[in-house]
């Protein structure tokens, strides 16, 4: 298999994984395509975002909140991480499709949102 048919394979694994996302975030209240509104822009922004998306991965109960609430746990989550809430309310969608990306099977999304996994 040549480099062209490897990139082509590559670019139609990842339009499947965003069509699979697609439906999960359905669930959620938005879309894929909403979250290049609500990414964090800054280095600051992306760090509390790992933060709180690495917390929730790792804790049984915030991930479940998440994933049966569609929403995040802003209260406790302020507590625990120092974070406030108002960041909560502006990052809300990109963290719960972090949050879907990491726990389901989407590789390729997942390389997109690597610096999550290092902080």
């Amino acid at each position: 298999m040549n480099i062209s048919n490897q990139s082509v394979i590559k670019n139609i694994n990842l339009i499947n994984e965003i069509e699979s996302i697609s439906e999960i975030l359905k669930n959620h209240g938005f879309t894929f395509m909403d979250l290049h509104k609500c990414s964090p822009k800054t280095e600051k922004d992306r760090y509390c975002c790992a933060k709180a998306i690495n917390h929730i991965l790792n804790d049984k109960l915030f991930l479940n909140y998440v994933k049966t609430s569609s929403d995040i746990p802003c209260d406790l989550l302020c507590e625990v991480l120092g974070i406030p809430r108002k960041f909560f309310k502006k990052y809300r969608k990109y963290i719960i499709a972090a949050i879907e990306i990491f726990n389901g099977d989407y590789p390729y999304l997942t390389g997109y949102l690597k610096f999550i996994q290092k902080v």
